[in-house]
């Protein structure tokens, strides 16, 4: 076993990747800050798509592909697409021999929901928590391969930079003991990256406070494309908790929840008005952007609508949506079987991130990506139940090609080499922040930061907002990051920082450069979708302290 494979991070792609290349015969670097028990795939909520058909309405691939082609409007690859879509029902399969509860009907068949912007029923689930089962099913095996010594976990460990050969090649990683503040370095033939969303470039989003983005910026800053950055989802059914958003998950809306604002001193149910027959089970752009529309229709002040689920047999509650209940109970003090929900469009998902091809390759030659830190499956818009499907196809899809490229192997000599150099310009990076004239906190910067992305980017977007956010962007650099140095915050903090900053920076640049509204990215300037123009992919790329925006075909 002289086959080597790296895996940052350890959430559902993460582990897929790892397992894929165990059973293969690799041996697996497996890293993550954190166990995979907190992970951001924990809080999966609402389910897995799969064509299973359990409900008998003759559901099919093609139905799943069209559904997923048609909210991805026309920038995500159907060829991608497909092989995912056709690969659900042998992963769903796969997770039950290792271990995974799917709720079942009273036949024994898997029971399904139908999400928004589908038009069957498809989306499996656990009502004890999809992403926790699904989590502690493939942590089983990882286990197993931990004993076999074909899996090592580096918990407790941070990506810092990756290792390149003299062509820019990547043969490994730097990552950092977090307990005891060293550096380590790991050589292998392919790293996948698999860290999730960059919600910390954002701040106040349903995701996890622990997935920064610092990973994503950091690949970005040193070279690797980006692509569909400005396309951010906000999640219709969200209410604000201490800093984040808390999901309601799309399950209520999919059991029957309706939303409603009070019109007139009456309730006035919305979707159903503008969307007969489908009500708040569109897709979640449109959702969102009907939310915001509503609320610019009534009286100013007016800051959520409302979701019902009061009508709910209670048996829906304890098979369905045990965990919805719980989390309003827990930090809202409502309870949906009593209480109706205030709830607006949060941050949720980012559709854009890593360039990846179809087979999860990134710009860089033995860097890979999968997940939600990659651009790839779903466009300009997510559908619900999609994100658990594409991170655990995804995970195995990159570990399977990682696998089949071809690799140089180095001698443990040469790599050292290249190994001295990663760490040698590490280094000199961690000390070129060091004693800067400039003493700002990093934190109270990274909230500044956050604050100009929320205001610029929103549901929705013009010229003149997101001109707004570059000027910004550029101020909070002169002002707080250029020639600054935080002595309260580590060294790799420091460097962090300028990172992030100019990932956030490219992600106003793709949301001024696309003129057009698109799925999740709505210009009040430009309302309607350009397809002459604009069905294309937005590529970012740095080179020279320079970030450039292109829009190229979807392959």
């Amino acid at each position: 076993m002289n086959q080597n494979m790296i895996v940052i991070g350890a959430g559902f792609a993460g582990l897929c990747a790892s397992i894929q290349a165990a059973e293969k015969g690799y041996q697996v670097a497996l890293v993550s800050p954190m166990p995979s028990e907190r992970a951001q795939s924990v809080m999966a909520a609402g389910g897995m798509n799969a064509v299973l058909n359990t409900k008998g309405e003759n559901d099919t691939f093609e139905d799943h592909i069209a559904d997923t082609v048609r909210s991805a409007l026309g920038i995500a690859s159907e060829k991608a697409i497909s092989k995912m879509v056709h690969s659900a029902p042998g992963i769903v399969d796969r997770l039950i021999k290792e271990g995974v509860l799917f709720t079942r009907m009273a036949d024994g068949n898997l029971d399904l929901r139908r999400f928004g912007g589908q038009k069957k029923a498809r989306t499996a689930f656990s009502s004890s928590g999809t992403g926790k089962q699904i989590i502690t099913g493939l942590n089983q095996v990882v286990r197993k391969y931990e004993v076999q010594g074909k899996i090592v976990r580096y918990s407790n460990h941070t990506y810092m930079r990756i290792v390149e050969d003299a062509n820019g090649v990547v043969v490994g990683c730097v990552i950092r003991d977090n307990l005891e503040g060293k550096f380590l370095v790991l050589n292998g033939e392919s790293v996948i990256i698999a860290t999730g969303g960059f919600n910390g470039i954002m701040g106040n989003t349903t995701g996890s406070v622990n997935n920064t983005g610092a990973v994503t910026a950091n690949l970005f800053f040193n070279g690797v494309e980006m692509a569909n950055l400005e396309f951010v989802q906000y999640h219709p059914t969200t209410v604000y908790v201490s800093g984040k958003r808390l999901l309601v998950s799309e399950a209520a809306r999919s059991e029957g929840g309706r939303l409603f604002s009070i019109r007139n001193g009456e309730r006035w149910y919305f979707m159903e008005e503008w969307f007969p027959g489908v009500g708040a089970l569109v897709s979640r752009d449109q959702c969102s952007k009907s939310i915001y529309r509503a609320l610019k229709m009534l009286p100013e002040g007016e800051k959520h609508v409302y979701l019902d689920m009061t009508f709910f047999d209670e048996k829906v509650f304890k098979t369905k949506l045990a965990e919805t209940r719980s989390d309003c109970l827990k930090y809202l003090k409502l309870d949906p079987m009593k209480d109706v929900i205030p709830v607006y469009p949060g941050i949720h998902y980012f559709m854009g991130g890593i360039k990846v091809d179809s087979e999860h390759r990134t710009s860089k030659k033995g860097l890979y990506a999968a997940g939600e830190c990659a651009c790839q499956y779903h466009g300009a818009n997510r559908l619900g139940g999609n994100s658990v499907l594409g991170a655990l196809y995804g995970g195995l899809e990159a570990a399977e090609t990682a696998m089949q490229d071809n690799h140089t192997i180095y001698s443990r000599d040469e790599l050292k080499v290249f190994n001295k150099k990663a760490l040698s310009r590490l280094d000199r990076n961690l000390k070129m922040v060091v004693g800067k004239p400039k003493q700002y906190s990093i934190p109270a910067t990274q909230m500044a930061l956050q604050k100009i992305m929320n205001e610029c980017l929103g549901i929705e977007r013009n010229a003149t907002t997101l001109l707004e956010g570059i000027r910004r962007m550029d101020e909070l650099y002169d002002e707080r990051i250029k020639d600054n140095y935080d002595q309260t915050s580590s060294y790799f903090k420091n460097l962090q920082v300028k990172e992030r900053w100019v990932l956030s920076k490219a992600i106003l640049l793709c949301a001024l450069g696309r003129k057009e509204s698109r799925g999740s990215h709505m210009r009040e300037d430009y309302p309607e979708q350009n397809d002459e123009a604009f069905a294309k992919m937005t590529l970012a790329k740095l080179k020279d302290n320079n970030i450039s925006i292109q829009f190229v075909d979807v392959e």
